[in-house]
């Protein structure tokens, strides 16, 4: 009976059965049948443990997995992030929109319908006139009648020193009018806006 380290095979000659050890494999005996030489066959090498395939296999799948998630986290992470800066730049608009109303809502001349530019104090070139300049905006839907806008004048310490005034016959829906007010003080540095009025 065989087993592993045997394998059987036939004489070349008398073809006689041969039953011989595996390490023989590929040699010349002499039969015991006809007494002649006769060459073994060489053996086909056993097939490889499928164990190494099996753990390239593996190995490959356990690199695949690893570059996915990589690839995965990393899109993920650019994902949050963006999807972060977009909130945060929702909320900053939404809270500015909400001081601009709060703002709004406790500015008067906003109440009214007005919109003012920062004042600046304009030196007239080659002279010593002052100007307190800025822009006047209509924000309704109506013409607005004999515009005055009064300005209070305040010196380098911040305290006010007079006022100075710029007068429009009439301000159109939407429209804006650069007023330019005369300053008679020389001392004064800065402007702010004490009232609009218009003829009722």
């Amino acid at each position: 009976m065989t087993d592993a380290s045997h394998f059987k095979c036939e004489c070349q000659h008398c073809h006689g059965h041969l039953e011989c050890p595996v390490e023989a494999a590929g040699q010349v005996i002499e039969c015991p049948h006809c007494g002649q030489s006769t060459e073994l066959p060489g053996l086909a090498q056993p097939p490889k443990s499928s164990g190494t395939a099996k753990r390239i296999i593996f190995v490959s799948f356990v690199i695949a997995l690893i570059v996915a998630l990589v690839i995965w986290s990393t899109q993920h992470a650019a994902q949050t992030a963006r999807l972060r800066q977009e909130a945060e730049a929702a909320a900053q608009l939404a809270a500015q929109r909400a001081a601009d109303a709060e703002a709004r809502a406790k500015d008067p001349l906003a109440q009214a319908g007005w919109k003012i530019s920062p004042i600046a104090l304009e030196k007239t070139p080659g002279s010593t006139i002052i100007h307190a300049t800025g822009t006047l905006i209509n924000e309704t839907d109506r013409r607005r009648f004999g515009v005055q806008i009064k300005l209070d004048l305040f010196n380098v310490v911040d305290q006010k020193i007079g006022g100075a005034n710029d007068y429009q016959a009439a301000l159109e829906p939407h429209s804006r009018w650069q007023f330019s007010a005369l300053v008679v003080d020389a001392q004064a540095v800065t402007a702010k806006v004490a009232a609009v009025e218009e003829s009722p």
